[in-house]
């Protein structure tokens, strides 16, 4: 069980979820060892106990099977947004669920080696005293470093999730967001599956047909 210090954010958060817990069970008349039971178990009393006094909040998957067992969203909401982050590097920002005790500051392994990059060359720079403009340099270098990496990442994303949706190797939706950036080649109009094209050859095949004359039906075409 993790507590946290008394300036950390999550324990404010740690309160409100407790404060709601506490009156859910009331409004819902449900004692601890039923709620247990209707969960499914998962947790110890003493991990309960420290989310009903306030001292711990509870993962994301904890907090909505509370959530759903009394029929009170707030548990869900409170939590999630106590253990939703803003990644620390800069130019990232993106937000992400820390589902541990301690506090995370970057989004992915990725984000935390280009940020202690940052920090390598502002570090390098001050030791061999090279001044603000070749610091501003490596600190370029490193962005550049990290832009190319997120590229080539989100690229080889993209054509697997695009192999996955299109087996055959053509793009047949036009449409798709992911046109710009996808290396499957957008499908022609006279593509078609072996299916498609035997059924297309049958429609146009030749056929006799009966045509009427004056006097009733005669020949054939």
């Amino acid at each position: 069980m993790t507590y946290f210090p008394s300036d950390n954010r999550r324990l404010e958060y740690a309160k409100k979820f407790g404060a709601q817990l506490q009156r859910a069970m009331s409004a819902r008349k449900m004692r601890p060892f039923h709620l247990f039971k209707q969960v499914g178990g998962g947790y110890s009393s003493f991990m309960f106990d420290s989310w009903l006094h306030g001292r711990a909040l509870p993962r994301l998957d904890r907090a909505i099977k509370l959530a759903d067992a009394l029929d009170w969203p707030a548990l869900a909401e409170i939590t999630r947004q106590g253990r939703t982050g803003v990644c620390q590097r800069e130019g990232c920002d993106r937000t992400f669920v820390t589902e541990g005790g301690k506090s995370r500051m970057y989004c992915s392994p990725r984000c935390y080696k280009i940020a202690h990059e940052y920090g390598l060359g502002y570090a390098h720079a001050e030791r061999k005293k090279v001044g603000g403009a070749q610091a501003e340099l490596l600190k370029q270098a490193a962005e550049g470093r990290a832009a190319r990496d997120e590229l080539s990442e989100l690229r080889r994303a993209v054509a697997a999730m695009c192999g996955e949706c299109e087996p055959e190797g053509y793009c047949r939706t036009a449409a798709c967001p992911l046109r710009v950036s996808s290396p499957l080649p957008l499908a022609r109009a006279e593509i078609r599956s072996h299916e498609a094209r035997l059924k297309a050859k049958d429609r146009w095949a030749y056929a006799p047909r009966s045509t009427r004359v004056k006097g009733g039906l005669a020949r054939s075409a």
